[in-house]
């Protein structure tokens, strides 16, 4: 179970793999990145201006069985918790719906409204440099193409 956990916590945690950045530009672009690891499927849309990501959303579908458990009351004992804590942070927005055999997982960061002090307190929460500047997109992007994401053209 704690292995299971640990696993979930990667997972969220990779939503904020992200360093300082600049950017000046007037335009929102957004970028989507996915990966599918240990049948977990994972998709990040990243909202930003010049390179500064403004808006992040994570929709992440996680089978009862990458998890570690067989049950949705399986799942909703191991997961609510952390799921409680993360919908406790201003400038995130945090939904986890079960099905039969899945968790649902759907995060969306406002990155100027994010409350950075109590973000670093969750559970797989890692920032990257200082974030007074905000989030740099070419950063992110970097670091989740290294970890095996695919940038999906659009």
């Amino acid at each position: 179970m704690k292995k299971a956990l640990f696993g979930f916590f990667t997972l969220v945690g990779v939503l904020f793999l992200a360093s300082c950045g600049t950017g000046a530009s007037t335009q929102e672009d957004t970028k989507t990145f996915t990966l599918a690891q240990n049948g977990v499927a994972m998709e990040l849309v990243f909202h930003y201006d010049g390179d500064k990501v403004i808006r992040q959303t994570a929709n992440n579908v996680m089978p009862y069985e990458a998890i570690g458990v067989a049950t949705k009351e399986e799942a909703q004992e191991l997961l609510d918790p952390v799921a409680k804590q993360y919908q406790q942070v201003q400038g995130l927005d945090y939904s986890l719906e079960y099905s039969d055999s899945e968790a649902i997982e759907s995060l969306t960061i406002n990155y100027d409204e994010l409350d950075y002090d109590s973000a670093k307190q969750l559970p797989g929460v890692n920032f990257e440099g200082d974030t007074d500047n905000g989030i740099s997109m070419e950063r992110t992007e970097e670091m989740l193409l290294d970890q095996g994401y695919e940038l999906k053209e659009e």
